[in-house]
């Protein structure tokens, strides 16, 4: 599984090669920068956050550092993910 997570965060961000990128995770600074460093060989800015996805506040937190100006709240964050 771990693999898989990370060669679908590499898809993501070759999809996305046009445009700047930020993800999190949990462990593995190693994939992380690996992932960051591909983005970047792409020509894109790329941020890795370390944030466990599954946990709403700490999502919150990610966004809210990356982008303060987003009208983010753990609630919002949560329901969003319950009506995917």
């Amino acid at each position: 599984m771990p693999n898989e997570r990370r060669n679908l965060r590499s898809h993501i961000v070759g999809c996305l090669a046009s445009a700047n990128v930020a993800f999190t995770f949990v462990s593995r600074q190693d994939q992380a920068n690996e992932t960051v460093r591909a983005a970047q060989a792409l020509g894109v800015k790329a941020l890795a956050i370390q944030a466990d996805s599954a946990d709403d506040s700490a999502v919150f937190d990610a966004t809210g550092a990356l982008v303060p100006s987003l009208p983010l709240t753990p609630e919002k964050i949560k329901a969003t993910r319950e009506n995917a």
